[in-house]
């Protein structure tokens, strides 16, 4: 059993190296077919990677876990052209992601990140999800 831990082990390991491999290749693909003074990455490019991300797990396992669906929504979502597509895909996330306490865990990290107060994340989850994660249930 120890053995099939080890192999299991790198094997993750092994596929988490591929996977970051080709992330950080095809972001710099991307960016060394622009010229130097508009070397960042918009939605079109965020959409690229996510493709590609994508495309590896079903390579790799025949589907697209839930969480990397999320992962990849949410990415696109930040540098989405409009608020409305912005939101679209932040739902889409949501759903993948495993609902409400999904959402609730993601804009709290965020906002965790960005130093938000919990108000604040709790008026951004409203705003995505539709109901504030302490809001007292109604019996």
């Amino acid at each position: 059993m120890g053995d099939e831990v080890l192999n299991a082990s790198t094997d993750v390991a092994a596929f988490t190296d591929r996977l970051l491999g080709t992330v950080d290749a095809k972001i710099a693909e991307i960016l060394s077919n622009k010229p130097e003074s508009e070397r960042t990455l918009n939605y079109f490019d965020a959409t690229t990677v996510s493709t590609s991300l994508r495309s590896i797990f079903r390579t790799a396992t025949g589907l697209v876990p839930n969480q990397v669906e999320m992962v990849c929504s949410m990415t696109e979502a930040i540098l989405a052209p409009s608020a409305q597509e912005r939101k679209t895909l932040i739902k889409a996330a949501v759903g993948a992601g495993g609902g409400a306490a999904g959402a609730a865990m993601i804009v709290g990290g965020i906002g965790a990140a960005l130093g938000w107060g919990a108000g604040a994340v709790a008026a951004v989850v409203a705003f995505f999800v539709g109901t504030r994660p302490t809001a007292p249930s109604r019996a």
